[in-house]
């Protein structure tokens, strides 16, 4: 079983506000985000922390319970004073320990700077048998596969698998942005006038409800004229279908190019 989707993003990223250290405390609500001790369901405490490769592990214990069902590896880095957590691999537990749920992420950068995501995750019985393998490719292809509990191939689940993500998309797709593009920008005069063409790459974000928001420059254009036209008809996009984590709604950072090029 395939779900194809195109992707143009990068990964949504943690905030913590101190560096990390081995058995520092983590609070997180049930989103994975990074809360206030008083509002978290779940903190997570540091096991390891690699200072040469900038990797730590985390144990993460359920509030009420302290039972300990997520362990996640994170990429550390520092950026304005802050840190930023990208996740590298992830593994959810059953309450009994064992594995439910392995997750593996990886990133590579294409000409533009932009990170595509790449994952390989499988699901387990609660006896150990693999249920599901998923995989997305640099495209944003996803392919499928479940297993019966017999370890044979399940052509007709029962039971539908949330994909672990699917990134925002524009109304009517790809093809549809496009042409929204090339509609609406409106191409600076004076730009126009003096023969001035670029590129500019506009970041912002597609909020949980499809909104667009935090729309900047990534990398102008070379004329200022430019960059300010890109970013306005970005703000003018309609709202997106969001993207998801094992179907829930969550903030997705995207980035756009906008062309101006003469005729």
């Amino acid at each position: 079983m395939k779900h194809f989707l195109l992707a143009l993003s990068l990964l949504p990223m943690g905030l913590m506000a101190q560096k990390l250290s081995v058995s520092d405390t983590v609070w997180v609500n049930d989103e994975m985000d990074k809360v206030k001790q008083a509002q978290a369901t779940r903190y997570g405490i540091v096991q390891e922390m690699d200072t040469v490769a900038h990797i730590a592990t985390i144990h993460y214990f359920d509030r009420e319970t302290n039972r300990k069902d997520i362990i996640r590896r994170v990429a550390v880095k520092e950026k304005e004073g802050k840190l930023r957590t990208r996740l590298i691999s992830e593994i959810l537990l059953y309450p009994d320990g064992a594995t439910q749920e392995e997750l593996v992420i990886t990133n590579a950068e294409n000409e533009e700077g932009k990170e595509p995501r790449t994952y390989a995750r499988k699901i387990f019985y609660p006896d150990g048998a693999l249920q599901y393998e998923e995989t997305m490719n640099e495209k944003g292809e996803h392919e499928c596969v479940y297993y019966k509990p017999n370890g044979k191939i399940d052509k007709k689940p029962k039971e539908q698998i949330p994909l672990y993500q699917t990134m925002p998309a524009y109304p009517g797709g790809q093809k549809a942005l496009i042409e929204f593009l090339s509609k609406n920008v409106k191409y600076p005069a004076e730009a126009k006038r003096d023969g001035i063409q670029g590129r500019v790459l506009v970041k912002f974000m597609v909020d949980r409800d499809g909104a667009i928001a935090k729309v900047k420059v990534a990398r102008s254009g070379g004329d200022k004229s430019l960059d300010r036209e890109a970013v306005r008809v970005i703000k003018a996009m309609p709202d997106w279908k969001p993207g998801t984590v094992r179907g829930n709604p969550v903030n997705v950072t995207y980035t756009v190019p906008v062309n101006f090029k003469l005729n």
